[in-house]
């Protein structure tokens, strides 16, 4: 593979390490859900499909992730490995053609899940203030890509009945991911005059003449820690009829990262909001 497009891949990673970012628990744990969906049924292992399915997923995503790139105003040298997301859309979709008949049903499902995904990306571009509806809409859209890996699995292993249950968890997890991202990206995100639920939030609550950092510190802050907090009860009840272990201590070690993070959140809130007034 080219240098362009390898140190691509290593940027998007805080190690500089490709693997590690899919291994971050901030992340949706693509290659991991469709391995806990297999886990929780009764079939044998199948290593070389689960191994097929983590490669062409990690193609899936970069070919997403390139294009949102673009799209975000957020591209380092993605105009100049553009061509390289032909390979990764060929990839992504080649694993299943080995495994799925073109007559198949879970063609249908990769289609409108893929389909589902572009709309989202196209819809959240053109996003004026975002409500509490239309972020859960805009949320569930944003990873239902990888809602594909997730019904290949459950068909290979003759689990596809419990597919929704696996679909509502996806959402719930995909809404608590996207709020984190809100809060965490709120500074540069206003500056570039991004559109979230927990910016749109701000303006509707600011007193006359507040500020946004006066907001967060008066509440948005404690606002965002309770959302967040909510959605992950979300995430913990979808989960639990899964019959996955592996997804139950996930469960777990968000819940104490989330912990530590929104406390840290709120303190470096709290001390900006202090210095602001200081120098105002």
């Amino acid at each position: 593979m080219a240098p362009a497009v390898s140190n691509w891949m290593a940027s998007l990673s805080h190690s500089r390490t490709p693997a590690d970012y899919f291994k971050d628990i901030r992340g949706f744990p693509m290659l991991r859900l469709p391995r806990w969906l297999a886990e929780s049924t009764d079939a044998n292992e199948d290593v070389d499909f689960q191994d097929g399915l983590a490669y062409s997923t990690v193609s899936g995503y970069y070919f997403v992730r390139l294009i949102d790139n673009l799209m975000d105003n957020q591209a380092t040298n993605e105009k100049a490995i553009l061509s390289i997301s032909a390979l990764f859309h060929t990839e992504f979709q080649r694993i299943y053609q080995e495994y799925f008949a073109a007559t198949h049903p879970f063609w249908e499902i990769y289609r409108r899940e893929w389909a589902r995904g572009f709309d989202s990306a196209a819809a959240e571009a053109s996003a004026t203030d975002i409500d509490e509806d239309r972020f859960y809409q805009l949320s569930a859209t944003k990873t239902c890509a990888g809602k594909i890996p997730l019904a290949a699995t459950a068909f290979h292993f003759s689990a596809e009945d419990r597919l929704p249950e696996w679909n509502n968890f996806c959402d719930a997890l995909s809404a608590w991911i996207q709020m984190r991202d809100d809060m965490s990206d709120w500074y540069r995100d206003h500056r570039c005059g991004a559109k979230t639920f927990f910016l749109s939030r701000s303006n509707a609550n600011r007193l006359p003449d507040e500020t946004l950092l006066a907001w967060l510190g008066r509440e948005g802050a404690s606002w965002g820690t309770e959302q967040l907090q909510g959605m992950h009860q979300k995430v913990r009840k979808a989960g639990a009829p899964l019959n996955s272990q592996s997804l139950d201590r996930y469960v777990d070690e968000l819940e104490s990262w989330m912990v530590t993070w929104t406390s840290n959140f709120g303190r470096a809130i709290a001390e900006l909001a202090k210095v602001a007034k200081a120098l105002a």
